[in-house]
């Protein structure tokens, strides 16, 4: 059994992969949880390139790694760690390839943008955006919600007033 996998299995409800930047890890998390025989649900949530829409940092495409992480048994198919305009693209291409069964949702991160090719990854603090407070965070969740998104949250950087009104629109929501 993998060490994480056998780790946190006595504590988990739902397996969740989470910001993963290629296909190839999203099938390395199904060949983990296969090893160590669990049936638990699982989640795969992607990072996307910021520079090209409609891809994973891998450049791989969008449409592509949901449908395989369909074909992998994930009940959900999340994006997350990267900018709100950038799930807010993806989340229609999911919701439009994905059967009802498999929730879609995001959560993204308030780092001002860096491209990948100019920034070594950890060498340093990276800048909140300035304009992504609660308010505009929450008009994104709203377009997320409006595309189909069920699952929505905030990632790197986001505060409690931001999860506050996210839990006020999905509250919204389900009234």
């Amino acid at each position: 059994i993998d060490p994480l996998v056998d780790g946190l299995c006595d504590a988990a409800d739902v397996w969740l992969g989470e910001t993963l930047g290629s296909i190839a890890e999203a099938r390395a998390v199904r060949e983990a949880l296969d090893r160590a025989g669990d049936g638990r649900p699982l989640w795969i949530s992607f990072t996307l390139d910021d520079e090209v829409l409609g891809t994973l940092r891998s450049g791989e495409q969008v449409d592509e790694a949901v449908r395989v992480a369909e074909d992998l048994g994930a009940t959900a198919v999340l994006f997350n760690c990267c900018q709100a305009e950038t799930i807010s693209h993806a989340i229609p291409i999911a919701r439009g390839v994905l059967d009802d069964s498999v929730q879609v949702g995001g959560y993204a991160n308030r780092f001002v943008a860096a491209h990948a090719a100019d920034t070594q990854a950890n060498a340093g603090l990276a800048q909140f955006r300035d304009d992504l407070d609660a308010p505009s965070y929450g008009e994104f969740v709203q377009q997320w919600l409006a595309a189909g998104a069920t699952l929505v949250g905030g990632c790197c950087g986001m505060d409690p007033s931001h999860i506050a009104r996210v839990a006020e629109l999905v509250r919204t929501q389900e009234r």
